[in-house]
C-alpha cells in the first residue's frame, strides 16, 4: 500500500527498511525544539495564505515524516483551542515532515480553505501516539519529493496535490518518486485507502499528462525516515480567490497537461456545455437534464465529463470557441489547458456563490468570464432541521 508506480498497483507489503531512531536528543534539547516547532505553527497560522514570492526547494537528510492519522485537536491545547477541529476557522490535520532534529520544516505546512494540515508540534509525544507496534519509525532508501497532501476528491488533488510537483521538473534526474501524506485519515484502513487512491485513473492520467508517470508513489501510512527528501514551495492553494490562479512557475507547469504548444489549430467546437446531470443530486441542479437539452438544441455539445477520459476532456476544452460550465471541480481542469481567447460562462449552484472559480480563470489568463448567478433557491429535504448553515443545505438541497 505505500508504494506504487505509474504502470503498476501499489505493493500491498511496506517496504524493506531497517528501524531507526528519531533524533537521539536529550530531554532538554527535544523540549527546546518542540517549544520552536510552536512558535513556527503560529507564525504560519497568522500569516495571510499565499505563496513564496520566489519559489525554493530545501532538501533534507534523514527527514521523519508522519502520516496523517486523524483530524484532531493538536497537542498544545491553546493552538487545538484556536484551530482544532470544530473551531471557526477549520479542522487541523495532522501529519508531515521533520526534520533529523524534530524540527517541523515551515515550507511543508499547508492551508487551503478552512483545513490546516501540519504535524504536531513535539515529534516524540506524536510517535508516543502511534503505539509500541509502529511508534519506531521505518526507513525509505532514496531520493523523495514531499508532494503534500493526497486528496481522493477529484478537485481538491488538483488544486492541493500538485501544489509542490513543479519541482519535479528541476528534479526530474534527482528524485527517484513523490511522497504524499493522506488528507483524509482513515485510521485502521489507511493502507487500503492509500492504495485505493493512488490507483484512481485520474490521478494516474494526471501524473502521466505531467510527465511523471514512471516515478515511483509512495503515501506514509507510518512513521518513515526518508534518506534524503526535498520540500518545495507549494504554489497552488485552494485557498482565497487572491491565490486561486496558483504561482506563474506552476500555471507553467500544468500547461503540460495540454500538450505541446501549437499542436491544435483554430477552435473548432461553436460550444460545449460542460454538465453535472449525470452526478448524484446534491452535487447537481434539479432538472439539469433539460438544461443539457436546450443546449444540443441550441446546436452546442454536451460534455458528463465523468465519462470520458481525462485527455478527452481537454481535447475538447481546447477545441471549443465557446464554454459554458455547471459550476464545479471540472473548471479547475479546464483553468490548467484553457485557451485565452475562449468565452466562458459558470453557471452558480451554491449558496454562498463560490468566486475562486472565475478567478483562477482571469489569472490564468482568460479575458472573457461570466458568472450566471441564477439560484431562485435551495430546495431541502424534510429533515432539513439538521441542516446547519448556508452552505451545508446547499450540498443537501
Amino acid at each position: 500500500a505505500p508504494a506504487g508506480t505509474g504502470d503498476t498497483p501499489p505493493a500491498a507489503a511496506l517496504p524493506e527498511a531497517a528501524d531507526a531512531g528519531t533524533t537521539g536528543a536529550d530531554p532538554a534539547e527535544a523540549e527546546a525544539v518542540a517549544d520552536q516547532n510552536n512558535a513556527r505553527l503560529r507564525a504560519f497560522l497568522d500569516q495571510h495564505v499565499g505563496y513564496d514570492e520566489e519559489p525554493a526547494i530545501e532538501h533534507h537528510d534523514n527527514a521523519v515524516v508522519l502520516p496523517s492519522m486523524r483530524i484532531l485537536a493538536l497537542a498544545d491545547p491553546a493552538i487545538e483551542a484556536e484551530y482544532g477541529y470544530g473551531s471557526p476557522t477549520g479542522t487541523a490535520v495532522d501529519g508531515g515532515p521533520y526534520t533529523a532534529s524534530g524540527a517541523i520544516i515551515p515550507r511543508s505546512l499547508h492551508r487551503a480553505g478552512g483545513r490546516v494540515h501540519m504535524p504536531r508540534p513535539d515529534l516524540a509525544v506524536a510517535l508516543e501516539a502511534f503505539g509500541p507496534a509502529l511508534r519506531t519509525p521505518i526507513t525509505q532508501r532514496g531520493k523523495w519529493l514531499y508532494g503534500g497532501s493526497l486528496h481522493h476528491h477529484f478537485g481538491h488533488f488538483l488544486t492541493e496535490s500538485l501544489g509542490r510537483l513543479w519541482a519535479m521538473e528541476p528534479l526530474r534526474d534527482w528524485a527517484d518518486g513523490i511522497v504524499w501524506t493522506l488528507a483524509s485519515p482513515r485510521p485502521g484502513n489507511a493502507a487500503r485507502f492509500a492504495s485505493l487512491t493512488l490507483e484512481r485513473s485520474y490521478i494516474q492520467a494526471t501524473l502521466r499528462l505531467l510527465g511523471l508517470g514512471g516515478k515511483k508513489l509512495h503515501v506514509v501510512i507510518r512513521p518513515t525516515i526518508f534518506e534524503q527528501l526535498a520540500v518545495p514551495s507549494v504554489l497552488m492553494l485552494n485557498a482565497s480567490p487572491d491565490v486561486a490562479a496558483g504561482h506563474p512557475v506552476f500555471r507553467q507547469f500544468v500547461r503540460r497537461m495540454a500538450g505541446p504548444a501549437g499542436q491544435d489549430g483554430p477552435a473548432t467546437l461553436p460550444g460545449l456545455y460542460v454538465s453535472r446531470a449525470s452526478l448524484a443530486p446534491p452535487a447537481r441542479f434539479a432538472a439539469e437534464d433539460a438544461l443539457e437539452r436546450a443546449f444540443l438544441r441550441a446546436g452546442w455539445q454536451v460534455l458528463r465529463p465523468e465519462e470520458r477520459s481525462l485527455a478527452d476532456q481537454i481535447a475538447l476544452y481546447r477545441a471549443a470557441r465557446s464554454l459554458v460550465f455547471a459550476e464545479g471541480s471540472a473548471l479547475h481542469l479546464y483553468a490548467y489547458v484553457a485557451r485565452p481567447e475562449q468565452r466562458v460562462g459558470i453557471l452558480l449552484r451554491r449558496l454562498p456563490p463560490k468566486t475562486k472559480f472565475a478567478q483562477q480563470l482571469l489569472g490564468s489568463g482568460m479575458t472573457e468570464v461570466h458568472v450566471g448567478d441564477a439560484i431562485a433557491g435551495i430546495a431541502l429535504p424534510e429533515d432539513a432541521a439538521s441542516v446547519k448553515g448556508r452552505a451545508a443545505a446547499a450540498n443537501q438541497g
